[in-house]
């Protein structure tokens, strides 16, 4: 493996019961030819242990300040997490003291990690019609693992993790399954993400119960926003323009 038109706004995940999905989950042929997936908090749900991880940060480091909520965090965390971090009082000169706080307490609990609602329905839906899975994700960690763990690495046909550019992620995943950007979506939980996403011309999907708010992910004006994976099969089901 290498490690290298809108809808309405709507979160349907509440109504939508997952067996009524079994039926017909090999009934349709979507459009799409690549599905790309961001990690953390879009296929696992982690964010309470990065909202405590960040809590341990500030606690570390400047023990005098009070950590943002978890509101707060939801509504202001990014791609470039650093100035997070730098505009809250932590120096910048704290970078490497940050990150290695960051994994100290994020692997200690990495095994308290599961797949959101949804995911391996989605994973299996795409499979079954020949809709490649990949991983685009800024994640510091390998999260190879906690794949394997989870018994879905076998679901990924390319992997891209540790980026602080997104866009030139996502372009290195389509070259390499050599799609075009408006035949592919990109899955994030992030304002970042989406926004570089559609730059690119992808498709996008925004989910709403990750690291950013549902108020921030609205911000970036994805093609779909969702609450729960489940949703994603029914759109691409529905043939939904992205």
């Amino acid at each position: 493996m290498n490690q290298s038109g809108h809808l309405p706004i709507l979160d349907m995940g509440s109504n939508i019961n997952p067996a009524s999905l079994k039926e017909k989950e090999g009934t349709v042929k979507p459009r799409w030819q690549l599905a790309v997936y961001d990690f953390d908090g879009t296929l696992v749900d982690n964010i309470l242990i990065a909202f405590e991880c960040m809590q341990a940060i500030f606690r570390t480091l400047v023990p005098h300040l009070t950590p943002p909520t978890l509101e707060e965090y939801r509504d202001s965390i990014g791609l470039d997490w650093a100035a997070f971090y730098h505009d809250r009082g932590i120096p910048k000169t704290a970078r490497k003291e940050i990150i290695r706080i960051w994994a100290q307490h994020f692997d200690a609990r990495k095994d308290e990690v599961y797949l959101h609602r949804g995911a391996q329905a989605l994973l299996k839906f795409c499979r079954r019609n020949d809709i490649p899975n990949a991983i685009v994700s800024a994640s510091i960690s390998d999260i190879e693992p906690t794949l394997r763990r989870l018994r879905v690495l076998d679901f990924f046909k390319n992997i891209v993790i540790g980026t602080e550019d997104k866009s030139e992620a996502l372009i290195q995943t389509l070259d390499f399954f050599g799609t075009k950007a408006e035949d592919a979506f990109y899955i994030d939980d992030s304002f970042d993400g989406i926004t570089a996403a559609k730059k690119l011309g992808m498709g996008t999907i925004g989910f709403t119960e990750g690291h950013n708010s549902r108020k921030r992910i609205l911000a970036a004006n994805p093609g779909a926003p969702v609450g729960s994976l489940y949703d994603v099969i029914e759109i691409l089901q529905n043939g939904v323009n992205l």
